[in-house]
């Protein structure tokens, strides 16, 4: 992935870049993707033909073989009520997965118990979908299996007919679905000596390639978003998004399950219903007993020590990232255990405040945007009476302030350089609410009163930086006082990153070298804390 990164920005960067022609947005028109180790090109025009051919070739195939075994039924009622047992199998390939995340994650309280093995996902929900397409086919009553196998040859060549039709060249994935199983059913008189009778071994050829793709498929897009639950936020239902990849690229890949269903007669299906709801109960409650974080897949914290330059205030601030069952327990044993013993010698008492993550969670603005992600919690420490904070120090301090300050009463605009200065910190971030009429940073600031973030990401080294700033006077702050809250990184303050000059780290270093033996020791690994030392405040300038 990095090596085509780089391709594509080298490309995109180099002299005779196509980026400056592209002044507006032409609609693709070029089908392509891999298939069984084998990458295919094809225009949109092509697609509509070869798609076009299978649809109406499908449509000439149905007529020409149907059966009629019910007097007074045409086939294409038949095919109808086929589609619509093949439609209800799909609903229920996903309805039923769906529902077992739901019980496990509200009901439960084990959500996200498959984290721990990107493939145990496919383990819990496989099964479960497999009962949604049966439970569906047992309610929808006896159908001819021959007529369910060409309904669904019939329903994908038409969606991909149709979609591509619409423009959209993802059409190719059902069309690449229908035409196997197009095959399989011309072929199936060799099989089976009989139009109307599916032999097994049409099931063998058609499934094969559906099956070989879809696991190609599944395998990596679980690999890629099970891990990636753990970093999309506490009120993401991560339990259903991978119940619904699981489900709907299972159904891609045993399309034939649904007609399957219908060859062995009721009985057969409804014991099927019967075996396929034990074993989902049954992974039920094996994943109820499972953790979601082990060694070698860890539950991602994150820690701030905040020093607070207007209160001279610190703080400890702890953050998660997924929603995974426990980390308000964590955050408990946090204070019980571990700050408990930090703050012994002190008669201070500390306590655990959950915070919501809003725009004015300041401390966590180094990390905007990802903040907007995390579920957070404060806990206030003890200052030593004799602590001088070194981040106040004249002249060395963090300080913000205003430069070429102009108020046109007239205009009713205020025109200020802030200037941010900040020696020995990094990611520095001010944020404040303001109706900004212009800026240096580009033509285009929101046209209304809003709350803005700028983060400064400088080598290290560099201490001071500004911006220009337009600011519309209103009624309410006719003197345009701007509230500014300021944040920033210490640079020789992340463990572990600079542990080698911990020396240099003050307060925040001696706590992060203590904090991450603690939650090594007490949860054995299975936690990966990204410990940041920080400085803040709030100003009115």
């Amino acid at each position: 992935m990095a090596e085509n990164t780089l391709a594509l920005l080298r490309y995109l960067s180099a002299e005779g870049s196509p980026i400056p022609t592209l002044t507006t947005y032409t609609r693709p028109t070029t089908v392509f993707y891999s298939y069984l180790g084998q990458f295919f090109i094809y225009s949109f025009t092509t697609a509509k033909i070869i798609y076009t051919s299978l649809f109406f070739a499908t449509v000439f195939f149905v007529a020409s073989t149907y059966k009629n075994l019910i007097p007074g039924r045409s086939v294409w009622s038949g095919q109808v009520r086929g589609v619509s047992a093949v439609v209800a199998g799909l609903i229920g390939t996903l309805l039923v997965p769906n529902a077992v995340a739901v019980f496990l994650r509200y009901v439960l309280g084990k959500g996200m118990s498959w984290f721990a093995n990107e493939h145990s996902a496919i383990v819990l929900y496989a099964p479960s979908a497999l009962l949604g397409a049966l439970l569906s086919q047992h309610l929808i009553g006896p159908i001819s299996e021959h007529t369910v196998f060409t309904a669904l040859i019939l329903l994908q060549s038409g969606s991909a007919f149709i979609l591509q039709l619409l423009g959209v060249g993802s059409a190719a994935v059902f069309f690449l679905s229908a035409l196997p199983l197009f095959i399989a059913a011309l072929l199936n008189p060799l099989f089976s000596g009989s139009a109307n009778k599916i032999a097994l071994g049409t099931y063998a050829l058609g499934q094969a390639f559906p099956l070989f793709g879809g696991v190609l498929l599944l395998l990596p897009v679980v690999e890629v978003f099970v891990p990636l639950t753990g970093r999309i936020g506490a009120d993401a239902p991560a339990d259903n998004l991978i119940a619904t990849i699981v489900s709907s690229i299972g159904a891609l890949s045993l399309p034939l399950v649904i007609p399957l269903a219908h060859r062995f007669g009721p009985r057969a299906l409804r014991r099927g219903v019967i075996f396929m709801g034990v074993v989902t109960a049954v992974l039920v409650a094996v994943f109820s007993m499972r953790v979601p974080f082990d060694a070698m897949h860890q539950k991602r914290l994150f820690v701030l020590h905040l020093e607070n330059v207007t209160t001279h205030e610190q703080s400890l601030h702890l953050a998660s990232a997924d929603g995974a069952p426990g980390f308000d327990l964590i955050a408990n044993r946090v204070v019980d255990d571990f700050v408990s013993g930090w703050v012994v010698n002190t008669d201070a008492s500390v306590a655990l405040i959950p915070l919501p993550m809003d725009d004015y969670n300041s401390e966590w603005d180094s990390l905007y945007p990802f903040s907007a992600f995390l579920t957070t919690y404060r806990i206030s420490l003890p200052v030593d009476s004799s602590y001088v904070s070194p981040w106040t120090a004249p002249g060395n301090g963090f300080a913000i302030s205003a430069v070429n300050d102009v108020k046109d009463l007239a205009a009713g605009t205020r025109s200020l350089t802030l200037q941010i200065n900040h020696p020995g910190l990094i990611w520095t971030v001010v944020a404040f609410d303001a109706h900004v009429l212009r800026w240096n940073l580009d033509g285009n600031p929101p046209s209304e009163y809003a709350r803005h973030r700028v983060k400064e990401a400088s080598f290290y080294g560099k201490d001071t930086w500004t911006i220009d700033l337009v600011l519309k006077l209103d009624a309410g702050n006719p003197d345009g006082k701007l509230l500014v809250n300021f944040v920033g990184l210490q640079e020789k303050a992340m463990w572990p990153g600079k542990k080698a000059v911990k020396a240099e780290g003050g307060i925040a270093m001696r706590l992060f070298e203590e904090f991450d033996a603690w939650i090594e020791r007490t949860y054995e690994g299975t936690i990966d804390a990204t410990l940041l030392g920080c400085v803040g405040g709030v100003v009115t300038i």
